[in-house]
Order: C-alpha cells, then structure tokens, then sequence
C-alpha cells in the first residue's frame, strides 16, 4: 500500500499537506494505524500491509493548511501521484476521507442505527437511487436499505439496529440516471467488543 498527491507541494516540507494518518486493517481485520510523511507524486511505501482502509486524515501541513491535490491511498504503479489501484481518497482540501465505506474489524460487531442519503442536480428531474450495502468476506453485496430522489434527503432509522458482524463491509452507492448528480451518504455505527 503506498501513499501519494497529485500535487509536488504535498511533501515533508511544502505548502500543502505533509504528514497523514491511514486507519484500516489487516489480513487478520486487526485495526492498523500508521503516520505517513508524504513525497509529493512520489508514493510512499507504507509499513504496515493494509487488506482495508477505513479512514485517512491530514495531520500536519504547511502555510496553505490543507492538502493542495488529491491524496491517493493505494496499490500498484503510480502516475503523477494516482496509483494504478485506488483504495481511498483524500479530496483536495477536504484533508480527510469522505469515502461511503467501513469494515468491521476482528471481534467486534457493529450496530448501525442510522442512515442517511441525500441527492442534489440543477435540474431535479432525474432519478437518484441510494442503497446501503453490507459485504461479507464472500464479498457477495447486500442490499439492507434503498431510496430514489430527485433532490432531497432520505433518512434510515432503524428501529432495532441493524447487526453487521466483524469482517464485513458497511457501503453506500448511489447511481444517477444523469451525470450531473450531487450525492452523499453517511451511516451512524455503535462498535462492541464481543468476548470476555
């Protein structure tokens, strides 16, 4: 797993960011944390070797206080910053994930209570459709919650919460019948240790 900007002034001494956090798992769904001093364009090799990321942050950055390109996490070989396979993003000036993703790390079971989905396009006249999606080891897909919006926000409460053993994916996806829609998604977890 390797860690690279689009942009030359993401670097240990440049304008935008320097260091980020990446938070993910392992073969085994332990949960890793490793700091990363960024190159620029040039990707930097992690230690620790991720079978998922989870979450990725700035922690530090120079006199322009944020990420000055799009920061990739991921594997293969990397053009002008963007490696050949992108496991996650961190969008330029966001300085963190806003991926619509989580895996459930090694015994713990996650409880979603909430969810929600939101759509937005100029027009308003065509067909977002919004699902929350849970994904196994099998890496088969399920469908767990479903909306369709013009513009709008859909709002999941699920009155018992919805149990997602460890090891399993947590995704939401939208797919618009126009290329001009707005999309976002976020989903509420309560994580509990199982065992002793």
């Amino acid at each position: 797993m390797t860690v690279s900007s689009s942009s030359a002034n993401d670097t240990s001494a440049g304008t935008g960011a320097r260091t980020v956090v990446v938070q993910g798992l392992d073969a085994n769904y332990n949960e890793v944390t490793e700091t990363v001093t960024l190159n620029g364009q040039t990707a930097v090799t992690m230690t620790a070797s991720l079978l998922r990321v989870n979450y990725a942050y700035v922690v530090t950055a120079g006199s322009g206080n944020s990420a000055a390109g799009n920061i990739y996490i991921g594997t293969g070989t990397v053009t002008a910053g963007v490696p050949a396979t992108v496991y996650d993003i961190i969008k330029i000036d966001y300085n963190v994930t806003t991926t619509g993703s989580y895996t459930i790390p090694a015994g713990y079971t996650g409880y979603v209570s909430q969810g929600l989905f939101s759509a937005g396009q100029p027009s308003g006249s065509t067909q977002v459709e919004g699902r929350l999606l849970v994904r196994g080891t099998n890496n088969i897909r399920m469908t767990e919650a479903i909306t369709t919006l013009n513009n709008g926000v859909a709002n999941y409460v699920f009155e018992y919460p919805l149990a997602v053993p460890e090891k399993t994916t947590i995704e939401a996806t939208a797919i618009g019948s126009a290329n001009n829609n707005a999309v976002s998604s976020m989903f509420i977890i309560l994580l509990v240790k199982e065992g002793p």
